[in-house]
């Protein structure tokens, strides 16, 4: 085909020529990319012939270096290492760069429930961080769910990374949200056990608009009144799955039992129930309480009567208190001492109208009738008996137990 080339002088002919040309190869202009690794190794793989001619198809091989590892456009070198599917083309002479880009970070961690979806990335880490680098995680992504469990991440636009060589696009994670280990807190009277029952028990830490009940029990430090701590907390349930026994702190207010009394005195004119005639009922199986000081009676007079007043009262066990305290006391009849003088007629028969209550209290005024019998009709101090034809005008005295005698006079 040479009638299409020109000869620049005509004392030369193309009829009749001939020759020959070598053909080189084409030294090739590389480009690609590759996801950051660490190295500064360009795997042939990711790499294309950007100047190869169009129908030839040359497929490169091998590796070649970076000249950085960091993401951004890098030079490459090193182009021994590489391979060509193509003879007409050659890496000598070649030149080309690679785009590293930023590995995109799977991100997994853990925080304590708090209510919210919110992860903070203080508590995440990038587990497909390349081993010698150190990414910190900023910022906050959002939960799928604010509950215990495994959760996956979303909203990661919100988070930041330390290290330029890693990027959000494409991210992926999870977040363990652990359950929140309850603090607890309560009351309870003295009961004698150092049983705390659940359901005197609230969360003092719960997330505003949860509502956690607690059942079971746990176990005081101390049965007694005070403010005890609380273990034995694995006898305890929770309402909602997202609080944990785990770890769980508390304490419990042991409140002091208000009392229950009861006693009896005999009467004695006055509202004054003696603490030392007073019991506590209701007092626990194996406690000794002593009552001491003085309370109020409803009324002074015989009967079951009210008590108040109580804070002159005192108590020998600080597991019990007056405060709220209830009771009663019983006041008995006064047995009468009988006295009185008659002169002598022959007869056993004391007339009540000779005798009077020589313990009467000051004040009263009892007038006695019916009649007794005498130990002896004669003269001298004789003692009574048969008290029971007798009367007295004063139901706060009584001829039970009562006692007595009278004296004879001589007849004139």
């Amino acid at each position: 085909g040479f009638n299409s080339l020109t000869l620049s002088d005509s004392d030369y002919t193309l009829t009749g020529a001939s020759g020959s040309m070598t053909v080189n190869p084409l030294a090739v202009t590389l480009t690609g990319s590759q996801t950051y690794n660490g190295t500064t190794t360009a795997q042939g793989s990711n790499l294309t012939v950007s100047n190869q001619i169009v129908g030839d198809t040359v497929t490169v091989g091998g590796s070649a270096t970076l000249a950085s590892a960091h993401a951004g456009n890098r030079a490459l070198s090193g182009f021994n290492s590489l391979t060509l599917s193509d003879s007409d083309y050659t890496l000598t002479g070649a030149t080309g760069s690679m785009t590293v880009n930023p590995l995109a970070v799977t991100l997994t961690g853990s925080q304590t429930y708090n209510g919210t979806n919110v992860a903070q990335g203080s508590n995440l880490t990038v587990s497909n961080q390349i081993v010698g680098d150190t990414v910190t995680v900023g910022g906050s992504a959002t939960l799928a769910s604010a509950h215990a469990g495994s959760r996956a991440l979303s909203g990661f636009n919100s988070l930041t990374l330390s290290d330029s060589d890693y990027t959000l696009t494409g991210a992926s994670g999870s977040m363990t949200v652990n359950p929140l280990a309850v603090t607890l807190t309560g009351s309870q009277t003295y009961n004698g056990t150092t049983t705390a029952q659940g359901s005197n028990l609230t969360v003092s830490n719960q997330i505003v608009g949860d509502t956690v009940t607690v059942g079971g029990s746990a176990t005081l430090a101390s049965a007694h009144a005070g403010n005890r701590a609380l273990s034995g907390f694995n006898s305890l349930t929770l309402s909602d799955s997202d609080y944990t026994l785990t770890g769980a702190t508390g304490s419990m207010t042991v409140n002091p039992l208000a009392v229950t009394l009861t006693g009896s005195q005999t009467y004695n004119g006055t509202t004054t129930a003696q603490g030392s005639n007073l019991s506590v009922s209701n007092q626990i199986v194996g406690d000794t309480v002593t009552v001491g000081g003085s309370a109020t009676l409803a009324s002074a007079h015989v009967g079951n009567r009210a008590l108040s007043g109580f804070n002159s009262l005192t108590l020998s066990d600080s597991d019990y208190t007056l405060t709220g305290a209830t009771g009663s006391m019983t006041v008995n009849p006064l047995a009468v001492t009988l006295t009185g003088s008659q002169t002598y007629n022959g007869t056993t028969t004391a007339q009540g109208s000779n005798l009077t209550v020589s313990n009467q209290i000051v004040g009263d005024t009892v007038t006695v009738g019916g009649s007794a019998t005498l130990a002896s009709a004669h003269v001298g101090s004789r003692a009574l008996s048969g008290f029971n034809s007798l009367t007295l005008s004063d139901s706060d005295y009584t001829l039970t137990g009562a006692t007595g005698s009278m004296t004879v006079n001589p007849l004139a």
